[in-house]
């Protein structure tokens, strides 16, 4: 485990070929095939299945009463004021296709851990380079932004000068000059009204 700031906690799960650990000793797991498989072949689950394989890998994740313990003191730990964060790392590619973000303490619709508002699920492969790639320049952004003609007559609006931006942006800490092409387009009821678009 460690912490970001604050009360805010991370828990650090390692899942390999040898099994499932949280700082302690690997615990075997067994996750439903049949509901991965479905996953798979782009096939929905009903609610029931859901919860159900929820519970599956909650209990193959928190597979220890110790386990359960530690998640629950750190529940607490962070209140309604941090966040727990509980990384998923795996080397594993099939593994990444397990959705964790369903896990579920107790297989009802109330028991996804999703459903606090202070836990996330992340994923993460330690191997992966994670470098930023640098930005080539200009970055070009498209703004599209939508109004009925009929306000868009009495209140025109200026994107650039609504969201004030300039020709420079601070990315991944280098100043970028931007691109900037601003295309308007006229619909009335839906359809394009025929009028030339502004460039």
């Amino acid at each position: 485990m460690s912490e970001r700031n604050g009360s805010d906690k991370i828990i650090d799960v390692y899942i390999d070929s040898h099994g499932i650990r949280i700082d302690d000793e690997p615990t075997q797991f067994k996750f439903i095939d049949h509901y991965l498989e479905k996953l798979r072949k782009g096939e929905s689950l009903d609610r029931g299945e859901l919860e159900r394989l929820g519970r599956n890998i909650y209990d193959n994740v928190f597979a220890t009463q110790k386990r359960r313990g530690y998640l629950a003191s750190l529940i607490a730990d962070v209140g309604n004021h941090g966040l727990l964060t509980i990384r998923i790392n795996s080397e594993e590619e099939w593994l990444h296709d397990v959705p964790f973000e369903l896990m579920n303490r107790d297989g009802t619709e109330s028991g996804f851990l999703l459903r606090s508002n202070n836990i996330n699920i992340v994923r993460d492969v330690s191997s992966l380079n994670k470098s930023p790639k640098p930005i080539l320049s200009p970055v070009k952004m498209l703004v599209l932004l939508s109004s009925p003609v009929d306000v868009y007559r009495v209140s025109p609006l200026d994107p650039l000068k609504e969201l004030k931006l300039d020709d420079q942006v601070f990315f991944n800490g280098q100043n970028q000059s931007l691109d900037i092409t601003l295309s308007t387009l006229y619909f009335k009821d839906g359809v394009d009204s025929s009028r030339t678009p502004m460039l």
